[in-house]
């Protein structure tokens, strides 16, 4: 059975660090401490990994491949003093970003697109409509990105991240982090035929 892309999850702050006696009791083989990472970091990075791979199954497999990793290599992972919670998520984040990259090594065509993500009430048939139409222009404009920008937009835009934890989770810097985003809204916005800031205000992703 296919998992269901999430529409609206929980996302971790990083600027903690909250997660530093979980992780210690997850190195000793607590089942709960397991449980408790999984369950916090499972939709965020199922919908990481759906939107570099753009494909439900790929995706899928590498989230199972994630934590296999995550249980095999865990005893290893050193715990800072401080920052703890920025060094285990973007320690995920670097296993997730290298599995989808395996996982799409080999393929030539993608069809882009972000699942939804936003909740909101029950619209009128006319509004579906033009919900519809902005999405599939969404989606064509996405085309026009690198994976990499894509991966910007979506920690930026949906999550919410702040310039800073994009390029911890990343591993670059924040003046590439910058970059990619500025090249990346400007994209969207000439594909959609709209100002820069409109892209993301209009369609929060």
């Amino acid at each position: 059975m296919m998992r269901d892309i999430p529409c609206k999850v929980r996302v971790v702050a990083i600027q903690t660090d909250e997660l530093g006696p979980i992780i210690t009791l997850a190195q000793r083989n607590d089942q709960g401490a397991y449980e408790q990472l999984y369950s916090r970091f499972v939709d965020q990075l199922y919908r990481y990994l759906y939107v570099r791979c753009n494909d439900v199954g790929l995706a899928e497999e590498a989230l199972s491949e994630l934590w296999l990793r995550v249980v095999q290599y865990l005893p290893q992972f050193r715990i800072p003093a401080k920052g703890a919670d920025q060094a285990f998520v973007s320690w995920l984040y670097r296993i997730a970003r290298n599995l989808s990259v395996d996982a799409m090594r080999g393929r030539r065509k993608y069809v882009y697109g972000i699942p939804e993500m936003i909740e909101s009430p029950e619209p009128l048939a006319e509004d579906r409509m033009v919900a519809a139409d902005e999405r599939q222009l969404l989606d064509r404009a996405l085309t026009t990105l690198t994976v990499e920008q894509r991966e910007v937009i979506l920690l930026r835009f949906h999550d919410d991240r702040t310039i800073s934890e994009v390029a911890a989770l990343t591993g670059r810097t924040e003046t590439a982090i910058k970059g990619l985003q500025h090249r990346a809204v400007g994209a969207l916005a000439r594909a959609m035929g709209v100002r820069g800031e409109k892209v993301t205000d209009a369609h929060r992703i």
